[in-house]
């Protein structure tokens, strides 16, 4: 008998075989079951399936033709993490022991919250001492010395025209300008160099200009003996340059020098 009238008879003899429930009665495999169902679907004759009698109950449904099955994956819902709730507490000792520490500090020791100011720290006065051979010694008002503010080049009425100008330092030698704004010629008589730093080693050569005018070893506050033939004047509008030179690179501070002019008067400073 036929199980489903609305199919074909070639369609119900290949749904029956490949359902039969003997191995051997079904299809050897899905290459001869595609084979066969094209078949019936196109009308052709098809060949002896070899069939099993169906049993007297066995009713089939009606199946739609094959159509591309769209398989879905679901992912696994991901276990949700739970809030670790013990963590609060620690959180609040750790905020309240902040707090405890930055409080003091925030107040003030005194604990009336008015900022509290720390002393000025004394910034070193460069005294400027300007000497008058042969009567009493006259001091310029000190001034403070910051570390951007140059430094002032040290002029006297008693020696009008005449300026000792700052230091400037050039690897191993320090050099002073002095320059002569008079009409007439002035001499050094004398130069002392009372201080130096000690980082700078002994002093070893004394330069005017780009003439040597003494070498050798040299203790601070000495005495000068020039060299033979060394002349220390200056010439109206002409100033000259003193330079001393060092064992060692020169320092930026910590120098004290003299120098006396036969126009009556001397100069002495500290840098």
């Amino acid at each position: 008998g036929r199980f489903n009238r609305e199919l074909s008879e070639g369609e119900e003899k290949v749904i029956v075989k490949s359902l039969a429930k003997r191995p051997e009665h079904r299809f050897e495999n899905l290459k001869e079951l595609n084979e066969a169902y094209q078949a019936a679907l196109a009308g052709r004759r098809l060949p002896e399936f070899d069939l099993p009698p169906p049993p007297a109950t066995m009713s089939m449904p009606r199946r739609e033709a094959p159509s591309r099955l769209d398989t879905q994956i679901v992912a696994p819902e991901l276990p949700r993490r739970r809030f670790p709730w013990w963590i609060v507490p620690v959180l609040l000792v750790v905020v309240i022991g902040v707090g405890a520490l930055t409080l003091p500090s925030v107040l003030g020791s005194s604990g009336d919250g008015s900022p509290t100011s720390n002393p000025a720290t004394p910034v070193p006065a460069a005294e400027t001492k300007i000497v008058i051979i042969g009567g009493n010694p006259v001091k310029t008002p000190t001034s403070p010395l910051a570390t951007d503010t140059p430094i002032s080049p040290i002029t006297s009425d008693a020696c009008p025209g005449i300026t000792l100008h700052p230091p400037a330092i050039e690897g191993n030698y320090v050099k002073w300008i002095v320059d002569n704004g008079r009409d007439d010629t002035v001499e050094i008589l004398d130069v002392q160099l009372m201080a130096w730093p000690a980082g700078n080693g002994g002093l070893e050569e004394v330069w005017l200009n780009n003439t040597l005018i003494w070498e050798g070893e040299y203790e601070e506050e000495g005495i000068f003996r020039w060299l033979e033939g060394a002349e220390l004047v200056i010439a109206p509008e002409t100033p000259i340059v003193l330079g001393f030179k060092f064992h060692w690179a020169a320092g930026l501070m910590g120098y004290e020098m003299s120098i006396a002019f036969d126009a009556g008067c001397a100069f002495e400073g500290k840098w």
